[in-house]
């Protein structure tokens, strides 16, 4: 059993108001030291658990106090002159006080045979107070803009998982290892402004969802554009331009018909696979790396939004583009004019982000301790060949799932290589 008290003080905080205090305490049972669990083939059962709040508060600066600056004039004196005057310019928070982290954590670590070993923890954090603006909380009349409250909630659960296995038969050794592990948070009050649909809320969804519009389709010619009983309002629209769903039925597409689409930038889900084989000093390591439920928005100007401020138009988007001779096409018609109702959050434009790599893929071969007794001086010796990011599995295909924007993508890297150690 563990506890402890910590406590710091944040020069950022009002005076009289800076300190914090964090609890924590941890509780765990070695079950393989009990006698009716002691066996050969166990090495470690221990179960755990650990509950404890944390605390920061790196905000801007004077958030506390009232602000004064120059606002407004006034007439004044004998032979009236204009005078400036003075103004609030930043209400003071009152009662400011740290985020607070909320932390539950249970799991094992399991060892059997010498050769397996498995850990697995479930989580829970819930994040309160957490600095968010204030101004949906109070009504415009105010007259000021209002400062930011602590009055955010986030909560966040998941699990994590690793197993490995190594063991060696004869000359041959091998370990095989993975782990996973899987995230996800809600927002559960952020003081969202009032919103007349349901699936408009971004409250009870994740951190970074994406909204938008949902797509139907392209528009083949101007007769369907004039028959339909839906108006879109994002702008002027012409046949090769995206449908839109109307999700309330009112006959008007506007920002009351984005849902959400998808998931976050941030994957909920990371995973990775490292092999080990080795046979009397030859052998290949390999090390794979993905992610799941992950979303990402394809809006790079030239590659998916083309001829915006003079930019240039790729093969990708100018041999999928809709003309009235490929109406099945992937993508919109193509316009030097930029398009709001193509050129927007929709479900076009939102993709899955999740990819597999093989991250590293290594060769080599460590000398023996028989051939390195003829050396006086190098004591081992290892030559390699590796390479880093060799291969992707993705669903965008053209561009690096990791890096969709204008910066360099991911580069691929081989090494050759020797080790020696004297």
């Amino acid at each position: 059993l563990d506890a402890s008290l910590s406590g710091s003080a944040a020069s950022i905080l009002e005076p009289g108001h800076r300190w914090g205090l964090f609890p924590s305490v941890g509780a765990a049972w070695l079950l393989s030291e009990e006698t009716a669990l002691k066996s050969d083939w166990l090495n470690l059962l221990k179960f755990r658990a650990s509950y404890g709040v944390a605390g920061r508060a790196d905000y801007d600066t004077d958030l506390y106090l009232d602000v004064y600056g120059t606002g407004g004039s006034y007439l004044f004196g004998k032979n009236p002159s204009s005078i400036s005057g003075m103004k609030i310019t930043q209400l003071g928070l009152a009662g400011m006080t740290y985020e607070k982290s909320h932390k539950l954590n249970a799991g094992f670590d399991f060892m059997a045979f010498n050769k397996l070993s498995v850990t697995i923890d479930g989580f829970y954090d819930h994040r309160t107070d957490i600095l968010i603006s204030g101004n949906n909380a109070v009504s415009s009349i105010f007259g000021l803009s209002v400062p930011k409250i602590n009055n955010g909630v986030v909560d966040s659960y998941g699990v994590e998982t690793a197993l490995r296995w190594a063991d060696k038969v004869g000359d041959f050794n091998y370990q095989i290892g993975g782990m996973l592990t899987f995230n996800r948070n809600k927002i559960v009050n952020q003081n969202e402004e009032y919103r007349p649909y349901d699936y408009l809320k971004r409250t009870g969804n994740r951190i970074g969802q994406y909204f938008g519009y949902e797509v139907e389709g392209i528009y083949q010619n101007q007769g369907e554009i004039d028959h339909r009983n839906v108006k879109q309002n994002l702008s002027d629209v012409r046949p090769g331009d995206l449908k839109y769903k109307d999700q309330n039925n009112d006959g008007v597409i506007d920002s009351y018909d984005q849902v959400a689409l998808g998931y976050s930038p941030m994957p909920e889900i990371y995973y990775s696979l490292d092999l080990n084989f080795e046979y009397k000093g030859f052998g290949i390591y390999a090390l794979f790396q993905g992610t799941g439920h992950q979303s990402t928005l394809l809006n790079t100007p030239s590659l998916y939004w083309p001829l915006i401020d003079n930019s240039t138009i790729s093969s990708e988007y100018y041999n999928n583009r809709w003309t009235p001779d490929t109406p099945n096409a992937k993508y919109p018609r193509l316009t030097s004019e930029g398009s709001a109702n193509n050129y927007t959050t929709n479900s076009l434009w939102v993709a899955d982000a999740s990819y597999l790599k093989l991250r590293t893929l290594e060769l080599y071969y460590n000398f023996s301790d028989e051939m390195m007794k003829k050396s006086k001086f190098v004591k081992s010796a290892r030559i390699f060949a590796r390479g880093h990011d060799l291969f992707c599995a993705d669903k965008i295909k053209i561009a690096d799932p990791e890096n969709i924007g204008t910066n360099h993508p991911t580069m691929t890297q081989y090494t050759l290589g020797v080790n020696l150690s004297f």
